[in-house]
């Protein structure tokens, strides 16, 4: 049942939190549970108000109120059916009142033939009853100053080009912030469907998960508001305690972690109706290798990379014998474009764009490629040139990537990345 988390302050005020929205297995049933936070007088009853999709209203009142819905309205991603919405209200004597939108679907993680017969993780998400092949992009915050003006339109937009890209769902890495109302507002309204993390990940130098007493005790309190802020919202279909968490060995922790044993359990009291994977890449493999993936493809369940080109025939090969389940990150770098180098690049000439030109490499030591399209296509001596041969040799690797999927192995796969500009690095064509 509803929980009411009450501080007893100045005058009565309903804030946040809302809709928790349960779908039984058959679809014939919903039930609305109404979870508010009061300050005030903690005796005062909750109103509550439903908007149903074709406009009709109910009410109800009390401590904690309760919709149950027959036949609702169900919520499926974009091309499977529509995106009905309800709208929720509630208040309390004396103050304002709180809205939600909320949508109403049943999300979980399936196995396939090969991820059972590989004693995996489930990898192929269903929702509503429907099995669905998935794929899209890894999202990083499309901009690194938060509120600035233009941002909400621009991740709006984000969701325009992923769905116009036949993508049909974005992982929010954990090297981020939790994805936007904005952007999840917009999921809802177009039906494309998100995987967030937690925003916990490795540092580049130490991927396993912090256990300090200080870091415990911030999760405690931090991590309930995230998956609030998410939970109302049906475009979320999947949760995760993080990005690339692996133990001393760079093995991909499970659920045996204990931060991660702790995350789930605070991520299923307080919605338990989302599927939740302990971290991405989920092993036990973690890298995407050609020796994996000829010599034990039976490990290979999540993995992650390669992220580089790498020349004619290491570029490919990796792609072409993989038989993982699910490939949630790979790329390929390559080249902005000629007016957006021009335009970042400016304490100098653009060429030479390798180790010799001391911009290129501050802004993006570890993505240099202009040997290796050397190697490909022969000499390269001017900035436009290298610039169609790189995203050129872009798009035959992810192309390659999407043509070697495996029909009953492969549940899902997600390019790196569909939104990067990260500090300190140029900005770098979507891979």
């Amino acid at each position: 049942m509803a929980r009411r988390e009450l501080a007893d302050r100045c005058r009565n005020s309903c804030a946040g939190r809302l809709p928790r929205v349960t779908l039984t297995e058959d679809h014939a049933q919903a039930e609305v549970q109404v979870e508010v936070e009061l300050d005030g007088d903690l005796g005062l009853p909750v109103t509550a108000e439903l908007i149903h999709p074709d406009g009709r209203r109910e009410i109800t009142a009390g401590v904690r109120p309760v919709f149950m819905l027959t036949a609702p309205a169900l919520w499926w991603p974009a091309a499977m059916g529509a995106q009905p919405l309800y709208t929720l209200r509630a208040w309390v004597p004396g103050s304002a009142p709180v809205e939600r939108t909320f949508g109403v679907r049943r999300a979980a993680l399936v196995r396939n033939d090969a991820s059972r017969a590989r004693g995996a993780l489930p990898y192929t998400l269903e929702i509503n009853g429907q099995p669905m092949y998935v794929r899209g992009f890894n999202v990083v915050p499309s901009d690194l100053i938060a509120g600035r003006d233009g941002v909400p339109e621009r991740e709006r937009a984000l969701v325009g080009y992923a769905l116009d890209a036949h993508a049909n769902l974005l992982r929010f890495n954990g090297v981020g912030p939790i994805a936007s109302s904005a952007v999840l507002d917009e999921c809802d309204r177009c039906g494309l469907l998100v995987w967030q993390e937690m925003p916990l990940t490795s540092s580049g130098t130490d991927n396993v998960p912090p256990r300090g007493e200080a870091f415990l005790a911030n999760l405690e309190r931090d991590l309930p508001a995230l998956v609030r802020a998410v939970r109302h919202h049906p475009s979320v279909v999947l949760l995760c305690a993080g990005n690339e968490l692996t133990d001393e060995h760079h093995v991909p922790v499970n659920g045996s972690d204990p931060t991660v044993a702790r995350i789930r359990t605070i991520v299923d009291h307080l919605d338990g109706t989302r599927p939740f994977l302990p971290t991405s890449p989920s092993g036990p493999e973690y890298d995407l290798s050609t020796d994996t993936a000829s010599q034990r493809p039976q490990d290979l369940h999540d993995v992650h990379g390669p992220w580089h080109y790498r020349g004619a025939v290491d570029s490919y090969l990796p792609h072409t014998l993989n038989r993982s389940l699910a490939h949630s990150e790979f790329g390929c770098q390559a080249a902005s474009r000629e007016s957006t180098l021009r335009r970042y690049l400016t304490s100098g000439p653009l060429w030479p764009m390798d180790d010799r030109n001391p911009q290129v490499v501050h802004h993006g030591e570890w993505w240099l490629m202009h040997h290796r399209i050397e190697e490909v296509y022969g000499p390269v001596e001017d900035v436009s040139r290298y610039v169609l041969l790189t995203q050129a040799a872009q798009g035959t690797c992810c192309a390659t990537r999407w043509a070697a999927t495996v029909r009953g192995a492969t549940s899902a796969a997600w390019r790196w990345c569909g939104s990067s500009m990260n500090p300190g690095r140029m900005p770098i064509t979507p891979a």
